[in-house]
């Protein structure tokens, strides 16, 4: 099995790529860390995983201030400090990236197993509240991909002004078009919807769901570039982005 294997939803394969158990998959306690969360995998690389749909070991919580901080809600059974499709390779990139502030991720405290998504919902804004308490002037971008990106959206749906006028940014990935995304948290969505992601309207479907970290995209770099936009008091507006290729 490929030490660059990546994980993604249960249903992304069953319904997307119409895939069963393979024999050989990997159990979860035998997966290797990606070593490089910057890099990029090959197109095909995320194989079947066995024991999808159970809940994966979280926490702690960072510590301390930073002026920027990335809240980062996983997909299904999605391994990785933050998520190796999107939250790990996206932290990675606005560290890099974000000049002038500091910066730190958070990966939102919950299993990410089948209906498991009310302890993220709730996760959110208690992380939130706490850090607006003890790091006054604190700005926060919003992450999901999947199931994750349902935990984003629900928290935001019941989000009070003093929680979401400090948000700059909200991404979303494989979760749908951001359509239906509360006011005024809306106007500062992405939504990455893959060519054959099936969790996104008019996508069709194929393996788009688990493409978001594959060479040849540059889905993390434009998502990164909306973070940072928007934390510089430059919002971009809201956008669906379709093209795995195509600038910001």
């Amino acid at each position: 099995m490929r030490s660059t294997t990546v994980f993604a939803t249960f249903f992304a394969f069953a319904n997307a790529q119409n895939l069963g158990a393979k024999p050989n998959c990997t159990k979860f306690a035998d997966l290797k860390p990606v070593a490089d969360p910057l890099k990029l995998f090959p197109p095909g690389s995320a194989d079947f995983h066995c024991d999808m749909g159970v809940p994966i070991p979280y926490g702690p919580a960072p510590t301390g201030c930073a002026k920027l901080e990335l809240l980062v809600a996983r997909g299904t059974s999605e391994p990785g400090p933050f998520g190796q499709v999107v939250g790990d390779p996206l932290v990675a990139r606005v560290k890099r990236d974000l000049i002038g502030a500091t910066f730190q991720g958070y990966a939102v405290q919950y299993p990410a197993g089948l209906n498991r998504s009310e302890l993220g919902v709730a996760d959110i804004p208690k992380r939130m509240e706490a850090q607006i308490k003890a790091c006054p002037g604190i700005k926060f971008a919003l992450a999901g991909y999947s199931q994750g990106g349902g935990v984003v959206s629900r928290a935001i749906s019941n989000m009070t002004s003093s929680l979401s006028d400090q948000v700059v940014a909200v991404i979303l990935y494989g979760a749908g078009d951001g359509s239906s995304m509360k006011d005024p948290l809306k106007a500062k969505t992405l939504a990455n919807c893959a060519p054959g992601d099936f969790a996104c309207p008019n996508s069709g479907t194929g393996p788009g769901h688990v493409s978001y970290n594959n060479e040849g995209t540059i889905w993390h770099d434009r998502s990164t570039k909306y973070i940072i936009e928007g934390f510089n008091g430059k919002g971009l507006g809201k956008k669906t982005l379709r093209s795995p290729t195509d600038l910001l």
